[in-house]
């Protein structure tokens, strides 16, 4: 899957993550400082705290990539590694079958590239999003299979709007990394938990940088939030257009110059 397919696939995040997906790769190229750390091979079977059993069982059925020459010797993890290892304990715990586990295990595979060497490049970047932001990530996966890593306030909105429904769980991602490694501290802000779904959609659309303005209509029963984006192509602008619910596109002209503008709309309940 290439990474515009993957973008255009996740519903609820995509300018942030875009956006921010392009600035990891980036401290990735320069010194290579995130790579260096998220895949080399530090951790044993010892610190996966599964059995020898357990792990055999996971290599045969895929849920674990073999790398071991001729499936012989000493099994070391990277960080990313050890942390899928947790999720599919959590998955485990809660009766997910191995098959839909796997379903899972496409999912976070599915940015890996050739130039980055990591099992699960999504996990790397929410791990380092989350260190950087310090904002709540979390993985939620559905009763079949399908799953979604994104941030707390993405994840909150797309519920609010009914864009996530039905039954799933929950996995709070820094949550489960201090707790398979207590050299790494928990730092994220857990006051989102406090706000209202208002009071989170606001916050989002100030610390994203690609959103130009807000403008706040309260009604009786729920405010509407326009939200402006600016783009220097109409295909950029129609592009951004078909992935939100509510918006429109207008062309407008500066100095003989077109800029199109994106105003997309939402509205929460109060």
């Amino acid at each position: 899957m290439t990474q515009e397919t993957f973008i255009e696939d996740l519903e609820i995040d995509k300018l942030w993550f875009s956006e921010n997906f392009k600035e990891f790769f980036k401290g990735v190229n320069v010194d290579g400082g995130n790579e260096s750390f998220l895949n080399r091979r530090y951790f044993s079977l010892k610190e996966t705290k599964i059995s020898a059993r357990t792990l055999n069982s996971w290599y045969k059925n895929n849920i674990l990539n073999d790398d071991r020459i001729g499936g012989k010797g000493w099994s070391k993890f990277s960080f990313s590694e050890l942390l899928w290892i947790g999720i599919v304990k959590e998955l485990r715990n809660f009766g997910f079958s191995l098959k839909k586990i796997k379903i899972v295990k496409v999912y976070l595979e599915s940015l890996n590239t050739e130039k980055y060497d990591s099992k699960f490049v999504l996990i790397d970047f929410y791990f380092y999003a989350g260190v950087k932001f310090g904002t709540p990530m979390k993985l939620i996966v559905f009763s079949e299979g399908k799953t979604i890593l994104s941030r707390q306030t993405a994840i909150d909105s797309a519920i609010q709007s009914q864009i996530i429904s039905g039954n799933y769980i929950s996995i709070d991602f820094a949550a489960l990394i201090s707790q398979l490694i207590s050299i790494v501290p928990n730092t994220t802000d857990y006051t989102n938990d406090s706000r209202t779904n208002f009071e989170n959609e606001i916050k989002q659309a100030i610390e994203n940088d690609g959103i130009k303005s807000i403008s706040i209509i309260k009604n009786k029963s729920d405010y509407l939030i326009e939200k402006e984006h600016t783009f220097e192509t109409r295909k950029e602008a129609s592009q951004f257009t078909s992935t939100i619910s509510y918006g429109s596109t207008t062309e407008q002209k500066h100095n003989n110059k077109s800029v199109f503008k994106s105003i997309e709309q939402k509205k929460i309940k109060k």
